[in-house]
């Protein structure tokens, strides 16, 4: 930041005197070293397709319980109590699809 890389240093002042001065309330800077060398690691895998591969795949199956499908359905049925709309079926003939 202070070698202009991202902008202009003095557009910058103001972010880095709030975290340098003991005032970084998002604790932006708490475990910085540690996202560093988490960010090594993406990197590392990244170049290994193979393992990049395999991460990814993990990922995607683990991660069905925090589908943004399923906890979209939760907030309409639990907080915003409002009913799904019937989803229309692809049409099938050429006139469907000419219908509008």
């Amino acid at each position: 930041i202070e070698d202009n890389v991202f902008g202009a240093r003095e557009d910058l002042v103001p972010l880095i005197d709030t975290i340098r001065n003991r005032n970084d309330y998002y604790l932006v800077c708490h475990d910085f070293e540690d996202y560093l060398r988490a960010q090594d690691e993406v990197d590392r895998a990244y170049f290994n397709k193979a393992e990049w591969n395999r991460r990814s795949i993990l990922t995607a199956t683990r991660m069905a319980k925090f589908s943004s499908d399923r906890t979209i359905q939760e907030y309409a049925q639990q907080i915003w109590n409002v009913v799904a709309c019937p989803t229309p079926q692809p049409a099938t003939t050429k006139e469907e699809h000419l219908k509008i």
